[in-house]
């Protein structure tokens, strides 16, 4: 297949009638080797690609002749080229985000967020596009814990303006809704919003908006509407209700961007750098004023910081003869500052601070995203 007499093909364009049961043989065959194997990381990548290569198979009914090209893992990985690996379908926000990181990139669609860890990890993809913040909602805290789970690095950073529309089927009204879906982090943005337009409806969270979009698509439900963006509603046939729902068109989310290598430390003056850490806290009193006074003390901007429970040690027992049994729980902190691990002041600050932790952990530093702040634009369709 990959070879045409003495030449080697190195891209492969694929009926989609050809290449959807190829790959979902192939996620088979993967999927019973590595059982015998034992490798369950893997495992659960395999089960990823035959899971999602039904999808892809179901979607191709819905686009027959389109094309898929093939790359030739032999080939030079140039930037043009690099690998991105998110969460959702086409028409997601992080598609949007991944876009904006890494023009042309090839885009890995992950069904689930382990399984987008593990496919940077297993070098199925060279960069990860992971949401972890948003201006309205907050931090997503189960993409930090994952932070910490594995050993990816943060190369970077997006900030993506957030723009959301309430869409159905064509022919469904607003008035006849009786349940909204969408990312937890999508509904959590609109709470405002939806009060205003009078809708009584349920409210059901999936992993991604996209998810959503395709669930009412593929099971022509009309009583169902998805908060999603206008591109979404283009993939999948559905009607825009509402445009700009979100309860501020300041709506941004913070993506940073993974690699399983860290981004380069080189001393530079031109480009703000931030870096990101975690950390574990020692017994006693005042940790945290000493670690911020750490920063303080060398001009450091403390940009963010998080508190997650220490899922290894999440309670510390303190017995007193006098006072009886303190239970105290432990906390894991993600804090982001202003400064490159090139510059001799984080390096001392740091320092200050590995002497009050129990760990500490530098996720990565990472150019700071400088783009224009361009909030979106809210308008009503329907």
């Amino acid at each position: 297949m990959w070879n045409d007499g003495n030449e080697s093909t190195t891209i492969l364009d694929f009926e989609l009638d050809e290449l959807f049961p190829l790959c979902f043989g192939l996620g088979n065959l993967c999927l019973d080797l590595l059982v015998r194997l034992g490798l369950d990381s893997v495992l659960n990548w395999a089960g990823a690609l035959a899971r999602h290569s039904k999808l892809l198979e179901r979607r191709g009914r819905r686009d027959r002749g389109a094309k898929m090209v093939c790359y030739n893992s032999s080939i030079k990985l140039d930037a043009k080229m690099l690998r991105v690996a998110y969460l959702g379908h086409p028409g997601a926000y992080s598609e949007n985000a991944a876009n904006k990181a890494y023009p042309n990139c090839e885009p890995i669609i992950c069904d689930q967020l382990e399984v987008e860890f593990q496919t940077v990890e297993l070098r199925f993809a060279d960069r990860s596009v992971l949401p972890v913040e948003n201006s309205l909602a907050g931090s997503i805290h189960r993409n930090y814990d994952l932070l910490l789970r594995h050993r990816l690095h943060i190369v970077g950073e997006v900030h993506l303006p957030i723009h959301h529309c309430l869409l159905a089927l064509p022919g469904a009204r607003k008035e006849n809704l009786t349940r909204i879906i969408s990312h937890p982090q999508a509904l959590a943005q609109r709470e405002l919003t939806l009060t205003k337009l009078g809708l009584n409806v349920s409210l059901k969270a999936l992993d991604s908006t996209t998810m959503a979009a395709e669930f009412v698509a593929s099971n022509n439900l009309k009583d169902t509407a998805v908060i999603a963006s206008t591109r979404t509603a283009e993939l999948y046939g559905l009607h825009i209700l509402e445009d700009g729902i979100q309860d501020d068109p300041r709506n941004v989310t913070r993506f940073v961007m993974l690699a399983r290598e860290p981004y380069p430390i080189i001393p530079r003056t031109d480009t703000p750098y931030k870096t990101s850490i975690g950390f574990a806290q020692y017994k006693g009193k005042s940790v945290m004023h000493k670690v911020f006074s750490a920063f303080a003390y060398g001009d450091i901007g403390v940009t963010k910081m998080e508190i997650r429970p220490h899922r290894k040690c999440p309670i510390r027992v303190v017995d007193d003869a006098n006072l009886g049994t303190t239970k105290y729980f432990e906390y894991v902190f993600y804090v982001d500052f202003e400064a490159s691990m090139a510059e001799i002041r984080a390096q001392k600050a740091i320092a200050e601070v590995e002497k009050l932790t129990s760990f500490l952990r530098v996720f990565g530093s990472y150019p700071m995203d400088m783009t224009p702040w361009c909030p979106g634009i809210t308008r009503r369709i329907a």
